[in-house]
């Protein structure tokens, strides 16, 4: 058994006895750099919203092992583009952006006023 895994699980279950009193933990995550090291942080899983409160209000600010430790509910990670996913997840950026059946293949700027011809069949 190699010291960085019996270390991860030292700080696993250290973390587990801290925050437990909070209530049921689903899982601890502690993402690891590249070199394998721990990156300083960790997520923490709860059963409940009620149970990610209680534990952010009496667990931060405090100290763990000798170091003060902020205490947050975790947000989605953003990925490289800025957004929150990939783009076909997103109902609203399809409907904005996704082109209509009758407009595939055309040329882009005829596709932008395909669909506006007034109802005498002109075109604008």
């Amino acid at each position: 058994m190699s010291t960085e895994r019996s270390t991860t699980i030292f700080v696993e279950q250290t973390l587990h006895s801290y925050f437990s009193p909070f209530g049921d933990i689903l899982e601890i995550n502690i993402p690891k750099a590249e070199g394998g090291r721990a990156r300083g942080f960790g997520f923490v899983v709860f059963s409940s919203p009620r149970e990610v409160e209680d534990a952010v209000d009496n667990m931060h600010l405090n100290e763990i092992l000798g170091r003060v430790v902020n205490v947050n509910i975790a947000r989605p990670m953003k990925t490289s583009a800025g957004g929150r996913g990939p783009v076909w997840q997103d109902e609203d950026w399809i409907k904005q952006h996704a082109l209509k059946p009758d407009t595939i293949g055309q040329d882009p700027s005829a596709a932008a006023t395909a669909g506006s011809e007034d109802t005498n069949g002109a075109q604008p």
